[in-house]
């Protein structure tokens, strides 16, 4: 008998530590746009790429917008949660303050560890990192003419990119600190993004998408880098960060919020977010040197297992 109630006790406490850390999930800055948005960016994306590979992007667009999915759904479980968590932000003003942002070329996992120590990256998130790290593992899948590979990281990709285009993702003001409005992170991400249809959501991000230009000229930057890509990333997690204020104006400390103002937001901040991510993906093609061969039809690819931050890929 006491063997059972020492077995019963220990489910009910497994179920109480994991509401623990769903519930500590739900109010981190670890979720942007919702399985809803996080998919529709990857599939947007398929539709603005440029590369030889594009059909191939668009023919697994359904797999790479689930895959949008999985470090959310997936990876965040016991074991990869506390490893996982602090890749989905980047707390751009805390980077600034702490003198790390001079150059966008030049910050790297390896020189912030140096100066500020692993907590710190735990703490203010590693997006960026964690963007040029599965790049690196793009281009070797490509290479090596892996498609599966290929479009499971073309799809975790995404995730991250998305975070990123999520103004309270880049900000350690992340939940409406500044305004005493907790929950708004959530209402302006998922919230209002579940409230509209995804054809027309899709059609939107798309066309919002089409008149994202980069952060610079490719043409002009000589072959891919890694070094390009993060300051693509770079680029647009502060263009993100300039958002944050104006997208916390249209809430207020009385508990209502400019719905309509709010909705020009997040469309354009989802599409611009689909335009750098179909970049990305095309400099990896690029970088790749493969132009031809790719699949003529959508594969059948498992879900990607968790992998750790690749700190000397991060660069």
């Amino acid at each position: 008998m006491q063997r059972l109630v020492s077995t019963s006790m220990s489910k009910i406490f497994v179920k109480a530590a994991a509401a623990t850390v769903m519930s500590a999930a739900l109010s981190s800055p670890c979720f942007a746009w919702g399985s809803k948005g996080h998919y529709i960016v990857n599939e947007s994306a398929a539709e603005l790429t440029k590369s030889p590979a594009a059909e191939f992007f668009r023919d697994n667009k359904v797999t790479l917008g689930k895959f949008a999915n999985t470090p959310d759904g997936l990876w965040k479980r016991p074991g990869t949660y506390e490893k996982e968590r602090g890749t989905h932000f980047f707390h751009w003003d805390i980077y600034k303050k702490a003198n790390l942002l001079g150059s966008f070329d030049n910050l790297t996992l390896a020189s912030v560890i140096n100066k500020k120590g692993m907590a710190f990256v735990d703490e203010n998130g590693s997006a960026m990192f964690r963007i040029t790290s599965i790049y690196r593992r793009l281009v070797t899948a490509l290479q090596k003419k892996n498609w599966h590979e290929a479009i499971q990281m073309a799809g975790v990709m995404g995730h991250y990119v998305g975070d990123i285009s999520q103004p309270m993702h880049v900000s350690s003001d992340y939940d409406g600190q500044s305004i005493s409005r907790p929950g708004v992170h959530k209402y302006f991400e998922t919230t209002l993004v579940d409230q509209v249809p995804h054809d027309r959501l899709t059609s939107e991000v798309i066309e919002d998408g089409e008149k994202r230009k980069p952060g610079f000229d490719r043409r002009n930057q000589g072959r891919p880098s890694q070094g390009a890509v993060q300051s693509l990333a770079m680029h647009e997690g502060e263009v993100s960060f300039g958002e944050l204020s104006r997208v916390l104006d249209h809430f207020d400390r009385r508990g209502s919020q400019d719905d309509r103002g709010l909705k020009t937001y997040y469309a354009p901040r989802m599409g611009f977010a689909s335009a750098v991510l179909a970049s990305i993906w095309d400099m990896a093609v690029e970088e790749s040197g493969v132009t031809s061969g790719f699949p003529m039809k959508p594969l059948t690819v498992e879900e990607p297992k968790w992998f750790p931050l690749d700190g000397a890929a991060a660069h």
